[in-house]
């Protein structure tokens, strides 16, 4: 995960956000920028521990609390994929199982 890559600042500026996302999104961001664009519209306020159902490869976003402030809330973007491989190491974060692209 990366928090304010300066390639998102135009969005994270127009949310009034910090927006934290998963490095590949960002490596290919003419890829994944509009279906980024998009989820941030509608992050999901559940825990980074809980999977979400669908497409692995479709991108969700999570409210961020942990990283929130008063001043600044924070959302988590990722492939889904992503989301059910960190609920899978949440319990042993100590486990070097690679993340997914």
């Amino acid at each position: 995960m990366m928090c304010q890559p300066p390639e998102l600042d135009a969005l994270a500026t127009k949310l009034g956000k910090e927006l934290c996302v998963q490095s590949t999104l960002v490596t290919d961001l003419a890829q994944t920028g509009p279906a980024l664009e998009m989820a941030t519209r509608s992050p999901a306020n559940v825990s980074p521990t809980d999977s979400v159902p669908g497409d692995p490869n479709a991108i969700s976003c999570r409210l961020d609390p942990k990283r929130s402030d008063a001043q600044l809330p924070a959302i988590a973007c990722a492939k889904n994929s992503y989301w059910a491989w960190y609920s899978a190491k949440w319990p042993a974060p100590w486990s070097s199982t690679p993340a997914p692209p």
